[in-house]
């Protein structure tokens, strides 16, 4: 299933807006979109696994590792992740089961080359009454 996310025009990088029913939807719904933009959008089959266990001062920092982490999962295994599973233990500490497959140029479009997870204009925003949780994140590309 795609991701509920949404591009947000950006003069030099790719912003991300992703929505979950919690934050911990929100945080794999974001991770997704960063996948399907490398890959340019084509499907991702759910061939091998990875586990990760990210901690964080808050939840600011939690959410950049995360995201860092999978960037450099990408960069150093070839692997590129379609669904993401994510379990917040705590404000400071997520685990992330993803699953994926080696990058394959007969298979994937290139898509975007993610190059670091950005501070600014981050926004994290928990559900409230009818809205869903959301989180914003500014990619350098």
């Amino acid at each position: 299933m795609k991701p509920d996310y949404e591009l947000i025009e950006h003069t030099a990088d790719i912003f991300i807006k992703a929505y979950g029913q919690t934050l911990a939807e929100a945080y794999a719904a974001v991770a997704e979109a960063m996948f399907l933009q490398m890959v340019d959008e084509t499907e991702i089959a759910e061939i091998e696994e990875v586990v990760l266990t990210i901690d964080g001062l808050d939840s600011e920092q939690l959410l950049v590792s995360f995201l860092s982490e999978l960037i450099v999962v990408h960069e150093t295994r070839n692997l590129v992740l379609g669904r993401i599973e994510v379990q917040l233990t705590s404000d400071h500490q997520l685990i992330a089961r993803c699953w994926g497959e080696k990058f394959d140029e007969q298979k994937h479009r290139h898509g975007l080359m993610f190059k670091a997870v950005s501070y600014h204009l981050m926004e994290i925003v928990p559900p409230s009454g009818d809205s869903p949780a959301y989180v914003k994140v500014l990619f350098d590309i």
